[in-house]
């Protein structure tokens, strides 16, 4: 049986949009999918340790086992943007799960202490699934939800970043803490390896590519706004656009020291405190919280106000506020304040993915969002990456403060090109009656190369 327009369709014609109830299933299977990538991505951080005594290698090979993650990502998010636009959603989620799901199997195996090599080939394929759930939230809000939730559910999308990453603060302390860590370490990564194929299974019978009619006005004239069918033409059009290159400025370092930072924070504050186990517990438990409420309170916010631009220069202002705050606790070892700062670090930082990526599908539209947010994320795992080699060779024989002092001078830069960025909420723009009308027309012509009267006026 069909299902029933909701309320919110009845603003336009119900021949051309409509929302289905089952939306809310195909988030719940993307956020699943997301937290689950997420956890495994960043689970060496709390035993990093344990694994580099198991393997009987140095912490920075540890933390290479992290960084597949950021290759990964550089090397195939452009082969999941092109799937994405000839092929459909679902490819890539059962494409996703599927790598996901063979890779922790391979890390299981790799659990031998002689089998290291093993343990990377599985980690480098669950890297290379990442694409398919980092900064994928906007492209399967904009398919599932209407105009007036379409920030939210973006939001609910990247809930699983964040609860991902504090499970893996949290979870692996409590399965591997000696004295076997040999056989703890075997049933932790067997057990995830069976988590990982029941969710491929549930991926391949339950997720859909779209709904039979689009969500939103938006959505139903994409094609009428200009959007272009040739991916470099969209890749040309997205890189020519000057608010989005201040945007990505922004993104690429607020991001890149933002996830250099939480891979590291074990090590910043293992040379801090003696009982820094505890407080990345604590820690963890705490980004919890702020990383569900920072990313629901941002998409509530974004949908009622529609300050994009100003909620971005906010954040990075904070961002960089709390990095400060973080340095100085550690130069004077105050834990309180060690505390406080990094729980404003946790919710500032999950609260700007959801309106960094929203900003982006608002300042470039008509384009795909998983072409804005692609170009994003890959800017903030060069970023990261550089960050690492800078931290652990060249400020390798620098004091935590300095280290941390040197992320808050840098991260002063998005908070300047934060400030340049003109407001322009282009995709809001199209939820307009009078939208592709007249003068819009042309402008949309204009800035689109397309000939004129190319673009069909919408009638409502």
């Amino acid at each position: 049986m069909e299902d029933k327009p909701e309320k919110s369709c009845l603003l336009v014609d119900e021949s051309g949009c409509k929302l289905y109830k089952r939306r809310w299933i195909m988030l719940a299977n993307f956020a699943l999918f997301t937290t689950t990538n997420l956890f495994m991505w960043v689970q060496y951080a709390a035993i990093s340790d344990v694994v580099a005594a198991h393997y009987d290698v140095s912490m920075n090979t540890v933390d290479l086992l992290s960084s597949t993650y950021s290759i990964a990502y550089i090397v195939f998010i452009v082969p999941v943007m092109l799937i994405t636009e000839r092929f459909c959603l679902r490819t890539i989620m059962i494409g996703g799960t599927s790598l996901q799901c063979v890779g922790s199997w391979f890390r299981f195996v790799g659990t031998s202490q002689n089998s290291l090599l093993l343990h990377f080939i599985g980690q480098s394929m669950c890297g290379a699934a990442h694409p398919s759930v980092m900064g994928m939230a906007p492209q399967v809000a904009g398919t599932w939800f209407g105009i007036e939730e379409i920030s939210f559910a973006s939001a609910l999308g990247f809930i699983g970043i964040e609860v991902g990453i504090s499970i893996a603060y949290i979870l692996p302390s409590y399965f591997v803490q000696g004295p076997d860590t040999g056989h703890q370490m075997k049933y932790y990564f067997l057990f995830t390896a069976i988590v990982m194929t029941i969710l491929m299974l549930i991926t391949a019978f339950l997720f859909e590519n779209k709904p039979p009619l689009p969500p939103s006005k938006p959505r139903m004239n994409v094609k009428k706004a200009g959007k272009n069918d040739n991916f470099l033409q969209s890749i040309k059009f997205i890189l020519s656009n000057r608010n989005y290159l201040l945007l990505l400025v922004a993104f690429g370092i607020n991001v890149g020291f933002i996830t250099t930072i939480a891979l590291v924070l074990k090590d910043f504050l293992s040379l801090t405190y003696a009982d820094s186990s505890t407080i990345l517990s604590h820690l963890g438990i705490a980004k919890i919280f702020c990383g569900i409420s920072g990313p629901l309170i941002s998409g509530i916010w974004l949908d009622r106000s529609k300050y994009f631009r100003v909620t971005t220069i906010v954040l990075s202002i904070l961002i960089a506020t709390s990095v400060l705050l973080f340095a100085i606790s550690l130069a004077n070892s105050t834990k309180l304040l060690t505390t406080i700062s990094i729980g404003i670090l946790f919710i500032c930082m999950s609260s700007f993915f959801v309106v960094a990526t929203e900003h982006a599908v608002e300042l470039t539209y008509p384009e795909s969002e998983v072409m804005s947010s692609g170009i994003l994320n890959t800017t903030g795992f060069v970023v990261a990456l550089l960050m690492m080699f800078t931290i652990d060779v060249i400020l390798s024989d620098q004091t935590v403060f300095i280290k941390a002092c040197f992320c808050f001078l840098i991260l002063i830069i998005p908070v300047t090109t934060s400030v340049c960025i003109t407001s322009n909420n282009r995709r809001q723009d199209a939820d307009k009656d009078n939208y592709l009308e007249e003068d819009n027309s042309s402008k949309i012509n204009d800035r689109y190369g397309a000939p004129s009267g190319t673009l069909l006026i919408l009638s409502t």
